[in-house]
Order: C-alpha cells, then structure tokens, then sequence
C-alpha cells in the first residue's frame, strides 16, 4: 500500500517522514515530484501553482509526504494534525508571513487536510502530534501502516481545534 502522509505546513510531515525512512520505509517528498507541474506562482496566495494531475508516481514508495500527498493515487491517507497555536509558532520561526501563519493555523482549525482527504474516497487517519515527539509520531504512524491494535482510535473527525477559529471572532 501506498500512504499519503500529509497535513498543513508545521504539522510535522517532514520530520516525521524523515524518521520513518530511518526505519527502512521508502518515502518520496512530493517536492521531489513537481518537475512539469508547476505552472506558475500565486502572488496573492504568496504560493506555487500546482496541477497534481500532472504528476505521476514512477515507483511504488511506501509513503509519499507532502502539504497536498493526499491528491495522489495513494491507497490510504494520515493526516497529521497540530494545535494551531503550535502551527504558528513552527511557521514563524520559518519566516512565513503572517498572512500565511494566519492562513494555515486557520486550514489546520477547520480540518481542511483532513475534509480533502475525504473526499479522495480512501482510508482516512489522523494523528494529533501536539505535544508529542517525533518519534512518537512515527510510531502512530507506522501501527496505522502495519495495521496495529485498532485504527479506529485514529479515525477522521476526533480532533477538534475549532475553538482557535471561535477565539477569533
């Protein structure tokens, strides 16, 4: 099987792919499949054009990590998940702008990822790395690959960071 490992910017994706292919997982970064897909950039949304039809696997990877992962042909999607608040800090300390900070904290409240990765009509999962290392992140992650105990406990729609956006207003 083919696993998407995918969330907003922050939430972990890299780091924990980076941990999960020092166990001897093959992982592709979607990054590294752009070639021919990048039509042009967004000023307004200060981000890459994409067209994801464009690019196709060449080889049968264990996971493929990136922000959109989830619009690949892959069998089955995590969706790793953060507190916003803890989104912000990761992505100001990377420089973003606060129009971005602001922009992805908010996708992260509402469940964007994790709404698009429903609609692909694969195996949803989500992981909430608030709080935890990234070891532990990795080991979430491979007991849903591996098919551990029960991935219920994974199941869409058991985080809720809601109360960020109700904060707000």
């Amino acid at each position: 099987m083919i696993y998407a490992l995918t969330g907003v910017p922050g939430s972990g994706k890299s780091s924990v792919a980076d941990e999960l292919e020092s166990r001897g997982y093959d992982v592709v970064r979607f990054e590294d499949l752009l070639a021919g897909a990048v039509s042009g950039y967004d000023e307004e949304a200060d981000s890459r054009i994409v067209d994801v039809e464009k690019i196709k696997l060449k080889s049968k990877p264990d996971i493929v990590v990136g922000h959109l992962a989830h619009e690949l042909g892959v069998d089955a999607i995590i969706v790793l998940r953060a507190d916003p608040s803890i989104i912000e800090k990761r992505l100001r300390a990377r420089g973003y702008s606060e129009k971005k900070v602001k922009e992805n904290a908010e996708a992260e409240a509402i469940d964007v990822i994790t709404i698009e990765s429903l609609e692909r009509g694969k195996a949803v999962y989500e992981v909430d790395t608030s709080g935890m290392s990234i070891r532990e992140v990795a080991d979430q992650v491979e007991e849903i690959m591996k098919g551990g105990e029960d991935k219920r406990k994974y199941a869409p729609g058991k985080i809720d960071f809601s109360s960020y956006i109700l904060e707000e207003y």
